[in-house]
This record gives structure tokens, C-alpha cells and sequence, in this order.
């Protein structure tokens, strides 16, 4: 600070005397020593000179100079002169130094300003100091190029400086960070951290089942016993609303820090190792929201704003169900300070002239579309979405199978869309183009109206089906530009289940499940088209089979399917087709095909094969019969030769006569065929002639 010199002229001659003033320092080396005990001495060389000029007659001088310390520096002393400090802020105060001699003009001094810093819990939010965690800023003044600021801490603890670079050096017991001739030391502040977690008090406690690890700096039980009765009565209450248990299983660590005051923020949950660090002030909503977290993470959502709000939601519900008042967000103006859409609120731009305002409208406007449209949807509804977000379902699902899952979280757009379609909201849209969506995704956003107008279209004319995977997939993505050639091909395929059915209905037979099954479950649908285009056309020859075999028949053709079993044949492409074996479909309708189609050649060949075997068989009747009746003549006329022998008249002597039956017998033996013998030759009209000499029946007297 330039302090205004001015004096008086002494009109008896002698000298005259300097009015009061003080002098800016033109240098400073600063010098921050961290004790093992976490307290923390500051050092400061400050160089003040004065260059003014002095008018003749005049002695100017400066009799005091100043710097900025914090509010919590003590024990301030300095070589220079008496020292006193005097209230700037909440956070800084100046000390003030009287110095000892004058400074005259063109003169210039050394003098060193020594404090200590000091910082409790839940003092200034800037300044802790104890032997498990430091924190505080350090600065210098003066001029351009000419201010040097360093740090010393021990190695026991795990030290980081933010918000300013410095050179970091350890020589194996002291790590030192060093900035030299700072060339704008009025916006140089570096946010001085160190940690010694060996030193933290740890409480071991077990809420709801869950192992917590509740680690808080020495001496400050009164946060250690505030959080462990929050954590006691707050994680059944949030499990309840969140209508599930924390999904952690192992310890959840929760340690007492000042860093995210830093960054403006109460506590901060990592999802990589489980745990929480969340400022030392007593505020219950803050540890229930960091528990929340658990939940709403980047594995469930990735969007930054959704898990604030989320947390936000379900840590002032449980606050309020414990008999604490529930917590509403402010209502949302688009033009306040700060505004940001909510897509474009990611990672703050800390240490920025527009940081803060953005933090405080993302997440009250966060808190504000989450508990807007919970209250819309009711509970339930907000379980489900919750809960289909938690599984990773597709956002578009099927009708007949379980839903098909994605990895890694989802974004706005899921969200919407299990708004839209889980919980059926009617004011989601409209909210997200108002405060979520840039400008190029509200386009995005039409484009979307008219895919899902297709897609309920398509949902309607696939009736008893669920709509097709790669159609889903396409609207889960919003890669509308894929949906609609996937819903064209969906359609088609529709076309042709619909034609095979009306194939089908009068055979009785039943479209394969298979068919139903690719349409639903497949990625891409151009094998699913092939399919149904295989199966229409085989439903097409099963039809044309069934039309021929009850076609109306000839008698050459129902002659030629005589034991062609063409019926079964149809029976077997029947069933095969209801497996979706269209090879043997076509095998078996084929071969009903065929028997048809040669029906009536096969039936003339077999009436002409039938008609010669017949004619043989007639023939052989006749042949068989005339010689069984020139068998039988013959066999009458051995019996009329044999009766007329005997009656031709008796032998002198009985051997004669049986001597010429012997020889009769003997030739008739020989030749079944023969005449016998009677000494007078055998010819037609043997009969008469036998007659005639006289010959009668053997039973009659001769004369």
C-alpha cells in the first residue's frame, strides 16, 4: 500500500519535519515452516524503500509500513518496530509495523515480521493446523518480479499446492516448494495442503450392516460423534427411499478434511476405493448427500448433474424423514448469474471470475429437475426408473424375454428415456430442453419425437412380438438415423410373418418360435428378412402341396398314388416347417410333388401292367383247364377200354386173361396217356365198335 508523503515549511530556517505515512514494501521473501505438530511459523524479509522526492526545505519520510497476514496469525512480531494488527475481512487483517527509525527519502531497509498461524475446526474455513491435516494459503506482496514465497514441511506428511506453481524440491526429510520473483504477486495465492493420516483418529463402526471407518482429526470428537449418529440413523432411511441396500460391500472411509472447502465444495465421494472426505462442519444433509453417492456415481450416470441431483434428493428426503425440514430447490431462472445448461456443467473452471455462480445454479438447478419430476412420477415409478438405470437395462425393452443390459453409465438421454418410458413422465421433455439440453441436442431432441412416433408405430403392428433389437438398440443410442432403416426392415419382415400366416392358417401349422425369436433378439435384421423370406416361400410350397393332394383326381391318377403315401409326406414337410428344418420341409413337399405330378403316368402304367398280368393269368386258366379236361377224356376212355376187356369175354383160364390185363396194365403204366391194347387198332369210333360186338356192361348174363 502507497502511503501519501506530506510536510511543512519551518520559516525560522530550520529543517522541516515529515508528516506520517506509510511505505509499500517494494519486496518480500516469505517463508511458511509446517512443524511436525501441523502448527505452522511464517517468516517475512520485507524491503521497504522510499523513493520519493523531497521538495528543498523539506525532510520527507515514512514512519510505518503494513502487510497482509490472516485473521488467525498470532504472536506477530518484528525487528523493524512495534507491531499491531488492524481487521480487514473475515479472512485477513493488516499488520501494521512502526517502524523504529524514519525512512528518509532514498533510503531503504530489511526488516523481518514473524506470526504463527493457527486454525481449529470449524473456524476459518481457510486455516486448519494440526498434526493429521494443514491447510493454509500463502501469498507475498511487492513488486513485480521481486516477491518470493516458499513453503517447508516435514515428510511425514503428503503435501500438494493448488492453485499456484511452485518448484518442488525433498531432500529425503523436508519437501520444499519454492516460487521466485513472482511476476503478479496481487493474484499469486497458492492453497497450501498437507495430510498425515497416521495421526487421524480412527472409529471403527458398523451401520446397517456396512463397515464404516471414521477417521477424524485429533481432539475434534465432536465431528467423529456427529457423523457416526448421522451415518447411524441416516443409511437405513436413505436405503429405504433408494429401496435398496448400499452396494458397496467393503468399508466405507469417511475422513474429516478442510480440501473441498478449497474448491467451494462440503466433501467430495470417491468411487474407486469407497470413501468420503467431507469438511469438519455439522451438517447432516452433507454426509447423507456424500453417502448417496454410493448409488449416483458415474457407473449408474455419467453425467455430472443427474448424480448431484440424485444425491441431493434422496440425502434431504432422509433429513426429512429423520425429523429434520425437507430441503426444496430454488426455483430455476435462465437468465440468473452463472447460468449454464446443465450438459455443459462438468468439471468446474475453479479460480475463474464466473466458477462460483456456476456451481451454485448447477446444482440447485440439478436439485431442481430431479425432485420436479420425482414429485411428478411419484416414488414408485422413480424406483423403477432408479432401478432399471442401476441394472443397465436398454431404455427401449422387448415383450417376451429379459431385458438386455449396457455397460458403463448412462447419460441425459437414457434418462429421458426411462423417464418417458419406466416412469411414465409427461413434463420431462419439456423440462430437459429448458434447462438440460445445448442448443444442437434440442435438435436432436425433434429428431428424437419423430423416431418414437415411428417406434410406437412399429411396437403397435408387431402385435404379440416386442419390438426388434436393432431397432431398440438404435433408439437406447439415439442413433435415429440407423432406427429408421432398422424399423423398414422390421416392417418388412412383419409383411412377410403376416403372408406365411395366412399360408399357414388353413394347414394348421404354426410359424417356427425361431423366426419370433431373430426378430426380437437380433442386432442386425437383414438375416432375420432372409429368414422370414425362406420361410414364406416354404410356406408358399407346403400351401401348393396340400392344394394338389386335395385336388380332385382321375382314375388314372388315383390308380397311380395307390401306396405313394403322399399324405405323409406332407405331414412330415408339416412338421419340419413348425421346427424350421426347411430343408426337410422342401424334402418332404417335394416328394409330395413328385407323386402327384406322376400319379397319372404311374396309373396308366400300372392299369396296363394289370391288364397283361390279368390276360397271362387268363390265359393260363384256359390252357390248364383244356388239359385237365383232355386229361379227364382220356382218363374215360382207359376206363371204357378197361371195362370193355372184361366184358369182350371170359378167358379159357383165369392167367390168360390175367396175362392180358398185366400187359394192359403195363402199357397204361408206361404211357398214362396211351390206349390199351385189344388186338384190333384204338381210333375214333372205338367206342361204337365195341358196342357193336356185342360187349355190355360187366353186371349183365351173357346169353
Amino acid at each position: 500500500m502507497v502511503a501519501l508523503v506530506s510536510g511543512f515549511l519551518v520559516v525560522a530556517g530550520s529543517p522541516a519535519l515529515a508528516a506520517r505515512g506509510e511505505v509499500a514494501p517494494s519486496a518480500t521473501a516469505s517463508t511458511f515452516t509446517v512443524h511436525d505438530d501441523g502448527s505452522v511459523h511464517v517468516d517475512v524479509a520485507v524491503t521497504i524503500v522510499n523513493h520519493d522526492s523531497c521538495p528543498a526545505g523539506y525532510v520527507c519520510f515514512y514512519d510505518a509500513t503494513a502487510i497482509a497476514v490472516p485473521t488467525v496469525a498470532s504472536g506477530l512480531s518484528s525487528d523493524g518496530g512495534s507491531i499491531h494488527a488492524e481487521g480487514v475481512s473475515a479472512f485477513f487483517e493488516r499488520a501494521v509495523v512502526s517502524l523504529s527509525s524514519n525512512l528518509v527519502t532514498g533510503a531503504s531497509r530489511v526488516i523481518h515480521v514473524s506470526y504463527d498461524i493457527s486454525g481449529g475446526a470449524r473456524s476459518n474455513p481457510f486455516v486448519r493446523t494440526n498434526r493429521a491435516y494443514v491447510e493454509f494459503f500463502a501469498f507475498g506482496v511487492g513488486d513485480p518480479g521481486r516477491v518470493d514465497v516458499t513453503i517447508t514441511v516435514p515428510d511425514e506428511f503428503d503435501s500438494t499446492v493448488d492453485f499456484a506453481s511452485m518448484e518442488r524440491n525433498d531432500d529425503g526429510h523436508t519437501t520444499t516448494y519454492h516460487a521466485t520473483a513472482i511476476t503478479n504477486p496481487d493474484s499469486f495465492t497458492a492453497a497450501f495442503t498437507a495430510r498425515n493420516d497416521t495421526a487421524l483418529v480412527h472409529r471403527s463402526l458398523v451401520v446397517a450392516g456396512h463397515t464404516v471407518d471414521l477417521r477424524s482429526w485429533p481432539g475434534d470428537t465432536g465431528w467423529a460423534d456427529f457423523v457416526a449418529n448421522e451415518l447411524t440413523r441416516g443409511v437405513p432411511a436413505l436405503e429405504s427411499l433408494v429401496r435398496a441396500r448400499l452396494p458397496k460391500t467393503n468399508t466405507l472411509t469417511i475422513t474429516e478434511t478442510a480440501a473441498p472447502y478449497l474448491y467451494g465444495y462440503a466433501g467430495w465421494y470417491t468411487d474407486i476405493n469407497n470413501s468420503i472426505e467431507i469438511g469438519d462442519d455439522l451438517d447432516a444433509t452433507v454426509v447423507l448427500h456424500e453417502v448417496s453417492h454410493e448409488w449416483f456415481n458415474r457407473g449408474v450416470f455419467s453425467d455430472r448433474w443427474i448424480n448431484e441431483g440424485l444425491a441431493q434428493d434422496f440425502s434431504t428426503l432422509a433429513v426429512s424423514r429423520l425429523g429434520g425440514k425437507l430441503a426444496q430447490p430454488d426455483p430455476v431462472d435462465p437468465n440468473a448469474a452463472g447460468h449454464v445448461t446443465l450438459d455443459d456443467w462438468s468439471a468446474p473452471q475453479f479460480r475463474s471470475d464466473t466458477a462460483d455462480a456456476e456451481e451454485r445454479f448447477g446444482y440447485n438447478a440439478s436439485f431442481y429437475v430431479i425432485r420436479t419430476l420425482a414429485d411428478e412420477i411419484g416414488p414408485i415409478r422413480m424406483d423403477a426408473v432408479l432401478g432399471a438405470a442401476m441394472r443397465g437395462d436398454i431404455t427401449y425393452l422387448g415383450i417376451v424375454h429379459s431385458p438386455e443390459h449396457e455397460a458403463g453409465g448412462f447419460g441425459w438421454r437414457q434418462l429421458l428415456d426411462l423417464l418417458d418410458n419406466t416412469g411414465h413422465a409427461r413434463t420431462a421433455d419439456a423440462l430437459f430442453a429448458k434447462l438440460v439440453a445445448t442448443v444442437p441436442e434440442r435438435a436432436e431432441m425433434a429428431a428424437r419425437t419423430t423416431a418414437r412416433a415411428s417406434y410406437a408405430g412399429l411396437v403397435a403392428r408387431s402385435g404379440t412380438w416386442g419390438a426388434p433389437r436393432a431397432v431398440r438398440q438404435a433408439m437406447h443410442d439415439w442413433n435415429f438415423g440407423a432406427a429408421a432403416p432398422a424399423v423398414s426392415q422390421a416392417r418388412k419382415v412383419l409383411d412377410l410373418r403376416d403372408a406365411t400366416q395366412r399360408l399357414l392358417a388353413p394347414l394348421h401349422v404354426a410359424l417356427p418360435a425361431s423366426l419370433q425369436q431373430s426378430y426380437e433378439q437380433s442386432a442386425s435384421l437383414d438375416t432375420v428378412v432372409s429368414a422370414a423370406t425362406a420361410l414364406h416361400a416354404a410356406a408358399q410350397s407346403l400351401s401348393a402341396a396340400r392344394s394338389r393332394l386335395d385336388a380332385g383326381r382321375n382314375v388314372w391318377q388315383r390308380i397311380g398314388l395307390i401306396g405313394a403315401d403322399a399324405q405323409r409326406s406332407l405331414v412330415l414337410a408339416e412338421q419340419a416347417f413348425a421346427r424350421g428344418d426347411l430343408a426337410a420341409t422342401a424334402r418332404d413337399t417335394h416328394a409330395v410333388s413328385v407323386s402327384i405330378g406322376d400319379a397319372s403316368r404311374v396309373g396308366q402304367r400300372r392299369t396296363a401292367i394289370t391288364g397283361a398280368v390279368i390276360l397271362a393269368l387268363v390265359l393260363v386258366l384256359f390252357g390248364v383247364r383244356r388239359l385237365s379236361r383232355r386229361r379227364a377224356r382220356r382218363a374215360e376212355e382207359r376206363a371204357a377200354a378197361a371195362r370193355a376187356a372184361e366184358t369182350a369175354g371170359e378167358p379159357d383160364d383165369d392167367s390168360g386173361a390175367v396175362a392180358v390185363g398185366s400187359d394192359a396194365d403195363a402199357d397204361a403204366d408206361a404211357d398214362p396217356g396211351a390206349v390199351p391194347d385189344t388186338g384190333s387198332e384204338a381210333g375214333p369210333g372205338a367206342d361204337e365198335g365195341y358196342a357193336t360186338a356185342g360187349f355190355e356192361p360187366s353186371d349183365s348174363n351173357p346169353a
